[in-house]
């Protein structure tokens, strides 16, 4: 039946706007109310997420109204309302019938409210407020949320077969509100717990993120295991038993990536559902690759305190890892620099030093500063980078110093500064060009002064053969000029293939070191393998040659191609 309860207060903004919009549809001739979370949350006396509105006026009659406002598409017979700013879910009054798929074979608009509530899936989402605060409560959904309880409206089996996503929608209600289920609906979970399999993943995430990120997510982990519903969470399903069973809070990523390690197997096709889908393939790398998480001074500097923190979580959940979170915490606080951003010789100041070397050449050489600042061989210092950075390019050929101290560049392209190129090309392209084509105009940084009338008659009327003579010779010294820059470029650029390839084999023995070492970890890791000291000195020694054979010849395959 319908019945009034008295006024809630719920004073913010977003609420305020939607009490307008309920305004704006009554004044119009239609009926409005508020519906579901947002009423549930004024009970609670806490803020919502996403204001649902329930109307008769159907999704074509609602883009009229709000004809000056963003309108888009949300699902059938709902419309997504931007009013002043905030978004609000626009739904129809409906009467829905289903079959055993969780999308109703059909619908029909309905004019009644009463009847629109009786469709939806828990009585604390099927109560309406007005305006005015006024509750229309048909279902007791009021005094269940009081005493905290989960209810569906009807049979539960019905309700859970309707649409499978209830199922995971109470346990949800579960860890976010801390409420309990009534008798009867864990037992009709268990009855439809295997139509799970039928929802798409994005529906899965949704509610596991909220699941696993709530207040009480441990006492909903193992709600997850007790219905069964874990066994149809695809990939899931190990995972969350190891939870359930030694619980320590987990936010929703870490709780992806301890599913994945103990499958030790990542699945794609959640990636679509992590915000940084890069920094989870790192952290997961790390999971496996360090399980003690004995994290060095370069690892944390290169994955970040959130991604060791998160490997360390893991596992020592899996009983790999006994280092403490405070440990990790004074380590990285410990480093000279954290990001690349921290180093007293900025980015600009290496590509200003290093202006006409490739990209790799200063990404190496920037990897250098860091390994080197990282471990004090250099401190982080504007005068002694600089100074290391300038050995460096003079020990590659690119620099040399002057009288004083300064360095100064080669004659050559590569090493020379633009403006050193510009000035020096252009004395030698624009002198060739007067004389071959008559007079130009000089573009160094200070500018020459126009050229006059009687200059360019001359230039193109030598006066006499003499003068004839004298230009072809010019011509002859420039061309030979000419060569010989070409002929150093092709030198440089040898170079510094040679210092690209020795960097490369370089940061490769890095990796495999790392890579070998991972694989030495886990095989210590091993409590039924049994290998002596001297074995695992000859199993790191091939693993080594395998994993440098592999690389170096993955390599030329893609030189050839």
């Amino acid at each position: 039946m319908q019945k009034h309860i008295e006024r809630i207060a719920m004073d913010n903004n977003y609420l305020d706007r939607g009490k307008e919009v309920l305004k704006i549809l009554i004044s119009n001739g239609y009926e409005a109310y508020f519906i579901g979370g947002v009423v549930r949350s004024a009970i609670l006396g806490v803020d919502c997420e996403l204001i649902d509105i329930t109307t008769s006026a159907t999704p074509d009659a609602a883009r009229v109204i709000f004809a000056n406002c963003e309108v888009a598409d949300y699902k059938p017979g709902s419309i997504k309302l931007t009013y002043a700013n905030y978004p609000f879910i626009l739904s129809t009054f409906r009467k829905e019938e289903y079959s055993d798929r969780r999308t109703p074979i059909r619908y029909h608009y309905s004019k009644s409210l009463l009847e629109d509530l009786s469709r939806r899936d828990f009585t604390m989402n099927a109560i309406a407020m007005n305006h005015n605060s006024k509750l229309t409560d048909a279902y007791d959904g009021f005094k269940d949320i009081k005493a905290g309880r989960i209810r569906p409206i009807g049979k539960p089996k019905t309700r859970f077969k309707e649409d499978p996503i209830r199922i995971l929608r109470a346990i949800r209600f579960v860890s976010e509100l801390d409420f309990e289920l009534v008798k009867g609906v864990l037992p009709a979970m268990k009855v439809y717990v295997k139509l799970l399999s039928r929802l798409e993943l994005k529906d899965i995430c949704s509610e596991l993120k909220k699941i696993i990120n709530g207040e009480n997510a441990k006492k909903a982990v193992r709600l997850l295991v007790s219905s069964n519903a874990y066994k149809y969470l695809p990939s899931l399903r190990k995972g969350t038993m190891k939870l359930a069973k030694k619980y320590s809070r987990l936010n929703y990523e870490e709780y992806l990536l301890l599913c994945f390690a103990v499958n030790e197997n990542l699945n794609d096709d959640y990636l679509d559902y992590v915000d940084n889908i890069e920094m989870f393939k790192k952290t997961y790398n790390l999971i496996l690759t360090n399980p003690k998480c004995r994290f060095d001074t370069l690892t944390l500097f290169s994955y970040g305190l959130d991604s060791c923190l998160s490997a360390n979580k893991v596992n020592r959940l899996l009983g790999k890892s006994h280092t403490s979170e405070k440990n990790i915490r004074r380590a990285y606080d410990a480093l000279i620099i954290k990001k690349t951003c921290d180093l007293e010789f900025k980015g600009e100041d290496i590509l200003e030093i290093c202006a006409g070397q490739s990209a790799e050449y200063i990404q190496v050489l920037v990897d250098n500063i860091i390994y080197k600042v990282l471990t004090r061989e250099i401190p982080n210092e504007y005068e002694a980078i600089k100074e290391y950075c300038l050995s460096e390019l003079e020990q590659n050929g690119f620099t040399e110093y002057d009288s004083k101290g300064d360095y100064i560049y080669h004659s050559g392209i590569i090493g020379k500064r633009n403006e050193d190129i510009n000035e020096e090309m252009l004395v030698d392209v624009n002198e060739l060009n007067r004389l071959l084509d008559g007079p130009v105009v000089n573009t160094p940084a200070s500018a020459a002064a126009p050229v006059s009338e009687a200059a360019y008659s001359e230039a193109v009327n030598p006066p006499s053969s003499i003068e004839k003579d004298l230009t072809d010779h010019r011509i002859d010294m420039l061309e030979k000029r000419l060569n010989e820059q070409e002929q150093q470029i092709h030198e440089k650029d040898a170079q510094l293939e040679e210092l690209l390839k020795e960097s490369r084999q370089t940061k490769i023995k890095k990796d495999v070191d790392q890579m070998v070492k991972g694989n030495m970890d886990l095989i210590s890791d091993m409590d039924y393998v049994d290998v002596s000291d001297e074995e695992k000195q000859e199993l790191s020694r091939k693993l080594k040659k395998i994993y440098l054979d592999f690389i170096n010849n993955s390599g030329s395959e893609n030189d050839e191609n």
